[in-house]
């Protein structure tokens, strides 16, 4: 249910910088609401890992909720990576 090589307990849980979510002032395990351009998960548990600054990682399916795909042109795939969400 979880990811032990990220250390996500359950899928219910963003990874996120540390440094990245203490200056938004944000606590490790504090329960945070994710919102996208099609929608919001709230009561997610925030994990602090080894992830590049401005980059945060959740589970999908359950992140799908989030955004709206865009299908890439060329091939006719969804994109989605580099979704832009905020973290309150």
């Amino acid at each position: 249910m979880g990811d032990k090589y990220w250390g996500m307990p359950h899928r219910h849980c963003l990874l996120m910088n540390a440094e990245d979510a203490k200056k938004a002032g944000l606590q490790e395990h504090q329960r945070v609401t994710v919102q996208g351009d099609a929608g919001k998960l709230e009561n997610i548990e925030l994990i602090f890992g080894p992830i590049r600054e401005g980059v945060g990682f959740m589970f999908y399916p359950e992140a799908n909720i989030l955004f709206k795909a865009k299908i890439k042109p060329r091939c006719g795939t969804p994109a989605y990576k580099r979704v832009p969400v905020w973290v309150f």
